[in-house]
């Protein structure tokens, strides 16, 4: 219990590190730097608070899931709608975060007891369509430099 507890702790100081080394290297960028900085402070939120109740009330916060894969989805359609060069793509994705924030929210509504246990549909749908959005960033840009490449990388490998 207390080596996992130890583990989460150092995974969310490196978030943390993470977004203010972010933040700091970026100021002023463009739409997709905030964008990014705006998805890592949300996640260190999500995190910190999934310890937090995690500390308190052990077990009890998987609805946190919801909020992470939810967020996590929304924060990254809209980094890829920015990167992305094809205007077909881009209105893809955003028909696709339209579309899965539908059904997912029609599944709640129809299941509310699925808000307290782990959604495996809703980390399959999440996590395949942004492998598949990085996927395409990585073939449309197979000649020219990669600007987000190592993002994308991490996004699809790990």
């Amino acid at each position: 219990m207390i080596f996992s507890f130890t583990i989460s702790l150092i995974g969310l100081f490196l978030l943390l590190l993470n977004s203010i080394l972010f933040f700091n290297s970026r100021k002023g960028e463009d739409k997709v730097y905030k964008c990014i900085m705006i998805y890592l402070m949300i996640q260190f939120v999500v995190e910190f608070c999934c310890n937090l109740i995690g500390i308190l009330h052990p077990n009890e916060n998987f609805f946190l899931s919801h909020y992470y894969f939810i967020i996590q989805f929304i924060m990254l359609s809209m980094f890829f709608r920015q990167v992305l060069k094809n205007k077909v793509l881009k209105k893809i994705v955003s028909c696709n975060l339209v579309l899965v924030l539908l059904v997912l929210g029609f599944q709640y509504y129809k299941t509310p007891l699925l808000y307290w246990k782990f959604n495996y549909f809703e980390i399959g749908l999440t996590s395949i369509l942004l492998i598949f959005y990085a996927i395409i960033y990585f073939f449309e840009n197979i000649k020219g430099t990669y600007k987000y490449h190592y993002f994308c990388l991490g996004l699809t490998f790990i």
